[in-house]
C-alpha cells in the first residue's frame, strides 16, 4: 500500500487536470498522503495545485527542509 504520494509540479509533462482527476477517484480512507512541490517562482502552479486538492503543497525549499519528517 502506498503511504504518501510525492509528485514534482515541474516534470517535463505533467499534466496536473489529469492528475486532479485521478486524485478525486483516490478519495477516501486508504489514500495516500498527497505531497506536491516546485520551485517558489512558480506561484501560479503551487495555488494550482492546492486547489486540486493535495493534502500539502510546498515550495521546492520548503519540501528540502522538511522532507525527513514528511516521509
Amino acid at each position: 500500500m502506498v503511504e504518501i504520494l510525492l509528485i514534482d509540479l515541474q516534470t517535463p509533462d505533467f499534466n496536473l487536470p489529469d492528475l486532479q482527476n485521478g486524485l478525486l477517484k483516490l478519495n477516501s480512507a486508504n489514500s495516500p498522503k498527497t505531497i506536491a512541490f516546485a520551485q517558489h517562482v512558480f506561484p501560479d502552479l503551487l495555488k494550482q495545485a492546492r486547489s486540486c486538492g493535495f493534502d500539502q503543497v510546498l515550495t521546492r525549499g520548503q519540501f528540502t527542509k522538511q522532507i525527513a519528517a514528511l516521509i
